[in-house]
């Protein structure tokens, strides 16, 4: 059995960017919504104190000054905006807008800035062949056409896991990371678990 190397992607993003998403989620809401630190630690799951030291720049490694290309940044900033209004719409969970923002970090090689910066160990080779995550409104083929629902054909979002004309799923949680999937894939591209194969209508009904 061969023994680990390096560190898995999931623990270098625990420890050297979640702290930073949750400090300028902190602060948005503090600035932006007039959240008070009660009303923050709440919707972020951690303590008051924990908020206190995320507004101080107590916690967190500056993750966001590792991004040099201004257009790569102000993309991740947009990300994280976005997430803190689905927060305050109540549309979200913040752990499910972590991962999301975690799954840009990995699609768009970001994470290997991390590992430059604090790992000094090869990047693992879960990332290696990651692709890029859009954070485009729709899902689009490689041609750069609009993909549908594989059931009513209609259009639909990247974000969307249930399509809400047919009910048809058209992602899921991996049951290792807890990263979103398509129903599509066959292997979690985040933790190389396998996906279950989707259970035809038909064969259903049959049961």
């Amino acid at each position: 059995m061969k023994s680990a190397t390096t560190k898995l992607p999931c623990e270098v993003i625990i420890w050297y960017v979640i702290p930073d998403l949750r400090n300028e989620i902190s602060r948005i809401l503090l600035e932006d919504y007039n959240y008070k630190q009660v009303e923050i630690a709440r919707l972020l799951g951690v303590t008051k104190a924990a908020v206190n030291q995320y507004l101080s720049s107590k916690r967190g490694e500056n993750f966001f000054s590792l991004v040099k290309d201004k257009k790569t940044k102000n993309m991740l900033l947009k990300e994280v905006r976005k997430s803190v209004a689905t927060l305050v719409d109540d549309k979200t969970t913040i752990d499910i807008e972590l991962c999301r923002m975690c799954n840009i970090i990995k699609g768009n090689k970001i994470i290997f800035k991390v590992y430059d910066k604090y790992v000094h160990t090869d990047v693992p080779e879960c990332l290696a062949e990651f692709g890029e995550v859009s954070t485009t409104p729709t899902r689009s083929t490689k041609s750069g056409k609009q993909l549908k629902c594989p059931s009513c054909r209609k259009q639909v979002q990247n974000d969307w896991v249930v399509c809400p004309y047919c009910s048809e799923k058209l992602a899921l949680k991996c049951a290792g990371c807890k990263a979103m999937v398509e129903i599509s894939w066959k292997n979690c591209p985040y933790c190389a678990r396998k996906i279950p194969a989707k259970k035809s209508k038909k064969s259903s009904k049959k049961k």
